[in-house]
């Protein structure tokens, strides 16, 4: 059981390192956001942002226009072009763990009604992001993404398993932009 464990985190984290070749601009620099030397920010690298606790964050500027999007009460962006599901406004309850930025999807380029596969974060404070790979797609209005995979289960910070009932193996995004918010069109 471990040995599959086991090749299922590494097909997992072989994904992840995949995807993020394509990464979009990583914040960087000093921890108070400001660059001290010339040429603007300089990103992380990819290494260094799945070690950190908060897991990759993408400077939203820097990325193609986003759709506003709802997970969970939290404001998300989603950046088709870039394959990259990204926090926007973090719940009050989940802003101990993530900030504005940080990366809950990056896979392969999406468009809407088309496959979406990639890699997904579960966070838990104190522990680095645990990484999963999440297949899904737009529903047929486009208003609202689902992703589904075996969702990690914890013991303390430490990746046990990986299951489909695990509150991670499906994530919906709804879609905060509709018809009514433009009155009588």
């Amino acid at each position: 059981m471990i040995r599959y464990v086991s090749i299922f985190f590494l097909f997992a984290l072989s994904i992840f390192f995949f995807t993020a070749a394509r990464a979009a601009p990583v914040s960087g620099g000093d921890p108070d956001g400001r660059d001290q030397g010339r040429g603007g920010p300089k990103p992380q690298s990819v290494v260094q942002a799945a070690a950190s606790l908060q897991g990759e964050v993408i400077d939203h500027h820097a990325m193609h226009d986003g759709t506003a999007f709802d997970h969970n009460r939290s404001v998300m962006r989603v950046y088709p072009h870039d394959g990259v599901i990204a926090y926007d406004e973090p719940k009050p309850a989940v802003r101990d763990v993530v900030r504005s930025g940080t990366v809950l999807f990056r896979g392969l380029t999406f468009t809407e009604g088309g496959r979406i596969e990639g890699t997904a974060f579960a966070f838990k404070k104190g522990c680095p992001p645990a990484p999963y790979p999440v297949t899904g797609g737009y529903s047929r209005d486009n208003a609202t993404i689902t992703l589904r995979g075996a969702g990690p289960i914890r013991k303390g910070c430490d990746v046990v398993g990986y299951s489909e009932k695990s509150p991670h193996a499906v994530l919906r995004f709804k879609s905060l932009i509709s018809a009514g918010d433009y009155g009588d069109i």
